[in-house]
């Protein structure tokens, strides 16, 4: 896996060239109609349940990851006019710790992450 720079506190994985792991559970042959990016994070930083920034643990052996998967269009040919491209986010249980207060030490929270993209429509007026 090639790595990325550490942007913003996060160090991301993009997933082996050439894989496209979005078939790998389909059975049958649909696509997706939104265009993603999916990519395994480490992240070192990140906003809890709260809205707090916490520091989360991953060291070199200690390695939290986070598989994401990311929007790329808000429209695509297929999800277009009356429906668009929507972000979803999954909440994850991550070890960290509040650098503001040693004396609580090493703890879990939760922390929101985009999950995958999908089409929604407006409902139609029946």
């Amino acid at each position: 896996m090639g790595e990325n720079a550490c942007l913003l506190g996060v160090k991301s994985k993009l997933l082996p060239s050439g894989v496209d792991f979005s078939k790998i559970y389909v059975l049958d042959f649909r696509v997706d109609v939104c265009e993603s990016k999916t990519q395994i994070v480490t992240p070192y930083w990140a906003f809890n349940s709260g809205g707090k920034r916490l520091a989360v643990v991953n060291t070199k052996n200690f390695e939290q990851a986070i598989h994401e998967e990311t929007c790329e269009k808000s429209s695509t040919s297929r999800c277009q006019g009356d429906c668009g491209c929507e972000q979803k986010y999954k909440w994850h249980r991550l070890l960290t710790y509040d650098p503001d207060n040693d004396c609580k030490g090493i703890f879990m929270d939760w922390f929101l992450f985009p999950s995958c993209c999908v089409c929604r429509c407006n409902p139609t007026n029946t």
